[in-house]
């Protein structure tokens, strides 16, 4: 399919440079998470010239492992890929994907921090192309069947998915399959980050978190963007970037979810075609 796009955008296209949140390495993890909105956010990490030392991101400090709010940043600081004003966009892709994290800053030849990419302003770009008019159920071919959780279901569960899959989100439906909102990884963030012990950490009674007391109807999000199943890739670009947001719903009907679709699949898309 022909682009649109004559030559292939670098990070220069897509720099941010306002609204960039920057933290010292002598601050605490604390000051950075107040920032973040999602499990993909990061922050800059710079010292006193500007010069980049790294970036924190909730995906490293608070899944992959986990650091105390108090934890000196430069304690838990995640090196990120070396990306330049030259850097062409399909790698930035391939960064986004392969960390996690969909805010990556970019740097000088003296390694001083000019901005930020992030995958937001790359499926802007994305907007610009043919690809666009292809309906949504072509991504869905090469997607795994959803995973969905009962809305009644223990939060211990969720968090054992959460662990065992990689995911981040889970669709939350009734005992009839019918929608009813959508949980993800960040929402329970404070719980997760627990330190667990063995496999009957979320047993624990007393002074510490009883996950079983809990359900996953407590902590999702109800109000969830949806697409029809005949929805273009457009559409599901005009309800992400309209509503800035990291996924939508594909719905089988007006009750019963498909198959969800999240920056990292319109990713994947991009850089496919």
């Amino acid at each position: 399919m022909k682009n649109k796009i004559k030559s292939l955008p670098t990070a220069k296209d897509i720099l941010k440079i306002k609204r960039v949140w920057y933290v010292s390495e002598d601050d605490t993890l604390a000051s950075a998470e107040s920032k973040f909105s999602s499990s993909h956010d990061s922050v800059v990490v710079v010292d006193s010239e500007h010069k980049l030392l790294g970036i924190v991101s909730p995906y490293y400090t608070a899944i992959k492992r986990h650091y105390p709010p108090a934890t000196k940043i430069k304690r838990c600081l995640f090196h990120s890929p070396k990306i330049q004003l030259d850097t062409p966009i399909d790698k930035i892709a391939h960064y986004f994907l392969e960390t996690k994290i969909h805010d990556l800053p970019v740097i000088d030849e003296a390694g001083m921090c000019l901005g930020i990419v992030t995958a937001r302003r790359a499926l802007m770009l994305l907007k610009k192309t043919e690809l666009v008019n292809i309906p949504v159920r072509e991504m869905l071919v090469d997607k795994d069947y959803l995973m969905t959780i009962n809305i009644n279901s223990k939060l211990d569960e969720a968090i054992r998915f959460f662990i065992r899959t990689k995911l981040s989100k889970l669709v939350v439906v009734n005992e009839h399959n019918n929608i009813q909102g959508m949980l993800s990884i960040f929402d329970i963030l404070p719980i997760y980050r627990e330190p667990r012990v063995k496999e009957n950490v979320f047993d624990r009674k007393g002074d510490g978190y009883s996950y079983n007391s809990h359900r996953v109807q407590e902590y999702m999000i109800r109000n969830v963007v949806t697409v029809e199943e005949n929805a273009t890739i457009g559409d599901v670009l005009d309800a992400l970037l309209d509503k800035q947001i990291g996924s939508v719903i594909v719905m089988k009907n007006k009750l019963e979810p498909l198959n969800i679709i999240t920056t990292s699949d319109l990713l994947r898309f991009f850089i496919k075609n």
